[in-house]
């Protein structure tokens, strides 16, 4: 067992490039062959459309109309990737799995901080890949994955703030980027942040200046 997690720890980063390899596989697998499942994604996928039709990107339109039902972050990515790939359901998806796969980098990263196990660490990694609910959601084109993202992001910035407080620029500038995503949602950082802290007892990172640097920047992003 010990040559195992000994050959583990060693090649760790080429373990860890497969498997996002594995999951970039599973989750762009026949992307483009799936159907839009429901209203949401039709909506989205109207929105897209209709917003490049426009010329005017700043602004998201469904029908000729202005539209403002959901923050627009998602969906200039989603432009972007039309952009480069075409208007298909490979496109619009595409930003949904990307972000869904480093909510799963995040995970590695934040488990590994707190087991310091590669064997426990990679089968968390596995486990969230192949669960169904996370597998589906991220092959469609839905906001939740970059809000989710976005709280991972947050929550990891915070626990290496702990010992390295230069990570604390970013955990604000994540929760604003969330809010874009998917509006109040990102908010849920918070109460996630706090419970971690509470159970592992550090809070002297709330005191830091670069937590409330980020602060400033998270707000300007927001505006």
């Amino acid at each position: 067992m010990q040559l195992v997690d000994s050959f583990l720890k060693k090649y760790e980063i080429y373990i860890l490039i497969i498997l996002v390899i594995i999951a970039g596989f599973f989750y762009f697998y026949k992307i483009n062959q799936k159907p839009f499942v429901d209203y949401d994604e039709a909506t989205y996928a109207d929105v897209i459309t209709d917003t490049i039709q426009s010329g005017d990107l700043l602004t998201l339109k469904r029908s000729g109309e202005a539209w403002f039902e959901k923050p627009p972050l998602y969906f200039w990515m989603a432009m972007l990737s039309v952009k480069i790939f075409g208007e298909n359901e490979y496109a619009m998806r595409s930003p949904s799995i990307v972000f869904s796969i480093l909510t799963l980098l995040f995970t590695y990263l934040i488990i590994k901080r707190f087991s310091g196990n590669v064997i426990i660490t990679i089968f968390a990694f596995l486990i969230l890949l192949f669960s169904p609910p996370y597998y589906y959601y991220s092959r469609e084109l839905r906001l939740d994955s970059g809000v989710v993202m976005s709280i991972m992001i947050s929550l990891y910035s915070v626990i290496m703030g702990w010992e390295k407080k230069l990570f604390l620029l970013l955990t604000f500038p994540f929760i604003a980027i969330g809010f874009l995503f998917k509006s109040v949602i990102a908010l849920l950082s918070l109460p996630i942040i706090f419970l971690f802290c509470l159970i592992y007892k550090q809070w002297n990172w709330i005191k830091a200046k670069y937590l409330w640097l980020g602060f400033f920047v998270g707000g300007i992003i927001v505006l």
